[in-house]
């Protein structure tokens, strides 16, 4: 809600619009982050663990 103060151009139309938008990209970045971890894990590997990163 805090963004669609400060972004020009964001906008919502109600609090429950806004929670499912942060519900949805949360379930999304709980999935699909451990998936592209999984996948790009072999070329982590091969270049020598260069730009790994620990999780926040």
């Amino acid at each position: 809600m805090l963004t669609a103060y400060i972004v020009p151009g964001f906008t919502f139309d109600t609090f429950g619009t806004a929670a499912i938008a942060a519900l949805i990209l949360g379930l999304v970045n709980a999935f699909v982050r451990p998936v592209l971890f999984i996948l790009t894990l072999p070329l982590t590997l091969v270049t020598g663990n260069n730009g790994i990163q620990a999780p926040s």
